[in-house]
């Protein structure tokens, strides 16, 4: 096998700064979403409900624990305290987050298109990302390094290109079922403005 080259941290630490800031703008709103969705006080099913508790916690977990390390490590020089770059944490909260939210638009595409194919599809894609994410994660606990993570970009790649392959086709789906059932409402009364 070819030897790794060194990892230069410095084309590193830019990309690692701004993924960490805009993840922890998405967690704002996130934040503000589950804030608003309290407030309206809607009566759904306890499991819905569960689902969106579930992803505004796991969610704020993410960001305080992962990001907020990472950013530090790389970003703060070391002062006498063992917090090394090269010893990122791996975590699950993606999986833990994408899965059953995957499902749950796989379940609502089944409900509009009452196609069990698609629901079968997307349900499939949707595991096998999860399980690629998994594998990734536990393999990164247990041989936690730069070189060991360049080892492991194969089959990150093949878990990213799975989990978009899966999004796009809930994102195409979904878009073609809404489009499909418009209301026939006119868009000037959409976007009408009142003024008291």
């Amino acid at each position: 096998m070819a030897e790794i080259p060194p990892i230069n941290i410095s084309l590193v630490l830019g990309p690692v700064v701004v993924s960490t800031l805009i993840n922890a703008l998405l967690a704002g709103v996130c934040m503000v979403q589950f804030l608003e969705y309290y407030e309206s006080r809607i009566k759904d099913r306890p499991t819905i409900t569960g689902l969106v508790i579930w992803v505004a916690v796991v969610d704020t977990f993410s960001s305080l624990q992962y990001d907020s390390y990472i950013h530090h490590a790389v970003s703060i020089p070391d002062t006498g305290n063992s917090c090394d770059a090269d010893k990122p944490t791996q975590h699950v909260s993606a999986t833990s987050i994408s899965v059953p939210v995957q499902f749950f638009l796989a379940w609502r595409i089944r409900i509009f298109s009452k196609s069990v194919l698609l629901f079968v599809v997307i349900c499939t894609l949707s595991l096998a990302q999860g399980a690629l994410a998994f594998a990734t994660s536990i393999n990164g606990l247990l041989e936690p390094s730069l070189e060991a993570n360049a080892r492991r970009i194969p089959v990150a790649d093949s878990w990213m290109a799975i989990a978009a392959a899966c999004d796009a086709s809930i994102t195409a789906v979904l878009s073609y079922y809404l489009w499909k059932s418009k209301t026939g409402m006119k868009g000037e009364y959409l976007f009408r403005v009142e003024i008291l």
